[in-house]
């Protein structure tokens, strides 16, 4: 069975090689993109999972909708991130990223909350 791939979508590398070195060890492969190339890498990798940076060169949330409107790779669970949301509060920018498909919202630094998320979502058998 191949290792579920984790597709990081961050203009800092530091989160996505972070993840990286915590995952392997769980069997994951982690992609990163730094460059909001997410569509194109989501279309042809056809990641579990994908972790998306708000703010980044594009706009994370145009970016989630793009990802939505692709039959490619709507199916495809997003987890949308920033350093500029409080945790556990429920602004514009979290509603429209649940409007728009985000399974879940999280503030970064990830926590070990989160990574355990994150591990949940890439067990999942594929397009579940």
């Amino acid at each position: 069975m191949a290792a579920p791939t984790l597709l990081v979508s961050d203009d800092e590398p530091f989160i996505g090689t972070a993840l990286r070195r915590a995952l392997r060890l769980r069997g994951v492969d982690v992609v990163i993109d730094t460059t909001s190339e997410v569509v194109e890498l989501a279309t042809e990798l056809h990641p579990r999972l994908i972790l998306l940076d708000l703010l980044q060169r594009r706009d994370g949330l145009a970016l989630l909708q793009e990802l939505k409107a692709s039959p490619v790779t709507c199916g495809i669970p997003t987890i949308l991130m920033s350093a500029v949301l409080e945790p556990g509060v429920e602004d514009s920018v979290t509603l429209g990223a649940r409007q728009l498909g985000a399974v879940a919202v999280v503030s970064k630094p990830l926590t070990d909350e989160v990574l355990e998320r994150v591990m949940q979502l890439l067990q999942r058998p594929p397009d579940a």
